[in-house]
């Protein structure tokens, strides 16, 4: 089955919900950033967005930050939702009396971001469920991060320490254990081979393929070596250890 430009079965429709958990939690995560939102500050934006009933939680927020919950449910959903509805229509001047009066929070919305999808429209419930669900991906500019030549190819180098670790920590040889590996890291022959390069300290992945190529290894080390970081995280451990 095809959705949305991405090719769902039986084989991957697990890692695909693993990859929309952690793809929702960087769109997720860099809008708050972006707009400099604490937890709290967010939950008051949605209260005040569903008639002061509180459908959003700082803990679910936290957690939809980093990738850590997999059931967020319908109520924070929709609150998520009309928020950011709402938020679009202030920054339009097209409020209308269905809308909650957002005057005080003027200084936190009137630039801020919001999740929005390919189209520049706020985005849907059944949008963000999708992206959640990894049966379709964010807009591009809202997730992918530009890296320098040299950031990638020491996050490449900080990766191939880390197998190298796991590998010599579990038992396993790096030469007779190469080829599960690599089918464990991709089915593409061409990114097997750069991915041996790498572990073995001959290679480095490309700035531009780099979160691609960092999300493949997460689900490596989970499959392998029950590494239990999702991509967002593991990409932040190798980035802090170079």
């Amino acid at each position: 089955m095809r959705v949305a430009d991405i090719d769902i079965g039986y084989e991957n429709i697990s890692d695909l919900f693993g990859d929309g958990q952690t793809h929702f939690a960087v769109w997720f995560g860099r809008m708050l950033d972006a707009n400099g939102w604490s937890y709290p500050k967010f939950v008051a934006l949605c209260t005040a967005c569903t008639g002061g009933k509180a459908k959003m939680h700082a803990s679910q927020a936290n957690s939809l930050k980093f990738g850590r919950l997999k059931s967020p449910g319908p109520h924070s959903f929709m609150a998520m939702v009309y928020t950011f509805r709402c938020i679009d229509a202030y920054q339009k001047g097209e409020m209308d009396e269905l809308m909650p009066d957002l005057s005080s929070f003027h200084k936190s919305i009137e630039k801020a971001v919001i999740l929005r999808d390919d189209d520049g429209n706020p985005a849907s419930i059944g949008y963000m469920f999708e992206v959640f669900c990894g049966w379709r991906k964010p807009p591009s500019k809202a997730i992918v991060r530009t890296f320098t030549d040299e950031q990638a190819t020491e996050v490449s180098k900080a990766a191939g320490k880390l197998v190298r670790r796991l590998v010599s920590a579990t038992g396993l040889d790096l030469i007779d254990d190469m080829d599960r590996m690599k089918a464990k890291f991709s089915k593409d022959e061409k990114a097997q081979e750069v991915f041996e390069k790498v572990v073995i300290g001959q290679g480095h992945w490309t700035n531009e393929d780099l979160d691609h190529n960092i999300t493949c290894l997460s689900h490596l080390l989970q499959k392998m070596f029950k590494h239990d970081l999702n991509s967002e995280e593991l990409m932040n451990d190798l980035l802090k250890s170079i």
